[in-house]
């Protein structure tokens, strides 16, 4: 940024990220709910799903301080895979496992839930592109409007890895139904 130049910063309550998206959400929902036949188990998962992704916003984002994109602080995406986790906390690797396992974590219910709710997610050549997306979005959102997070390509990495070892076990779930329901 030029000396000088002008420096644009802005905190935002999480509250009101969850109070906007849960309200785009359920005007969502009354437009379906209008039109056709609500199923029960369906919507007990969409809206598991929603407080999924308010919870995935609000650990990849708070404290919620974000900038006009680079005008404060400049982008920052470390792309050498691993190299941050390695050297994230020498000396003490239970927190590189925490780091890793955590992301995993993070976005293994994408992977489990998707394919649930949407049937074109049911197949692994759309789950896991559409993950690596959903990561990067994030990944990019840091980078560019956040003032205390960098993006980094070990989280694209694991959150990847994270979605597809959802999709693999709401795979085996959907194979185990299928399998007694034949006999």
């Amino acid at each position: 940024m030029a000396k000088g130049g002008m420096r644009m910063a802005f905190q935002v309550e999480a509250v009101i990220i969850f109070v906007l998206l849960t309200a785009m959400w359920l005007f969502v929902k009354q437009m379906r709910w209008t039109k056709k036949k609500v199923k029960i188990t369906r919507e007990m998962f969409s809206v598991l799903f929603l407080f999924y992704v308010l919870m995935v916003v609000y650990m990849t984002l708070e404290p919620f301080q974000f900038q006009i994109p680079l005008s404060i602080r400049p982008f920052e995406f470390d792309k050498r895979l691993f190299y941050e986790l390695l050297h994230m906390a020498d000396g003490y690797e239970y927190l590189q496992i925490y780091y890793s396992v955590g992301n995993m974590i993070m976005f293994m219910p994408l992977g489990f839930l998707l394919p649930i709710l949407y049937p074109i997610f049911r197949k692994w050549y759309v789950i896991l592109p559409v993950s690596l997306l959903t990561s990067l979005l994030i990944e990019m959102t840091q980078a560019l409007f956040t003032l205390t997070r960098r993006g980094t390509v070990d989280d694209l990495f694991f959150n990847t890895l994270g979605a597809f070892i959802g999709y693999m076990l709401v795979s085996c779930i959907y194979r185990i139904i299928s399998k007694k329901s034949r006999k």
